[in-house]
This record gives C-alpha cells, structure tokens and sequence, in this order.
C-alpha cells in the first residue's frame, strides 16, 4: 500500500529509528537507508528529508547532487591565468 511520499517519508523515518535503537555506537549509515533517504530527497527536497530523517543536511545533499552536478549548477568556471602574466 503505498500512501504517498508523505507516508513514504513516515515509513522511512520508522526505519531510520529503528536502526538507531539497534546499532553499536559509531556505526555508519547502511547504504539502503541512505539509498531511500537520497530519492526521497530528490522527490521532497533535501532539507525536508534531512530534517524528518535526523541526518546532516550536506552528507544528504552530496549525496542527491553528485558533486560533478553540482559543480556545473554552481557555474564553477575553468580557471584562466590573470591577464598580463607571461606563459
């Protein structure tokens, strides 16, 4: 029964909980919550997501936007010698 991103989210944030009572200490995130939370995070934004899951809002991001993307939507530019230097 799916109930919408809304309940996809709830359900998630079940998950997320119960790992946290289980795990030792230190554990890393497993990677099929972190594959949920990241298309989550694509559907419902990243900062909704992060906030509901409890996790850091930029391990989320890098995450959802690939740092080659997000290079390209920040209009990073290759880098030019400034003019006047000598080649």
């Amino acid at each position: 029964m799916d109930r919408g991103p809304d309940g996809q989210l709830q359900q998630v944030a079940k998950r997320f909980a119960r790992w946290r009572r289980n795990r030792v200490r230190g554990a890393r995130i497993p990677a099929p919550l972190w594959e949920k939370a990241v298309s989550l995070g694509r559907s419902l934004g990243v900062s909704r997501v992060a906030i509901a899951l409890g996790l850091d809002y930029y391990s989320l991001q890098r995450r959802v936007v690939p740092s080659s993307e997000l290079s390209s939507l920040c209009g990073e530019r290759k880098k030019r010698p400034p003019s006047g230097s000598a080649l």
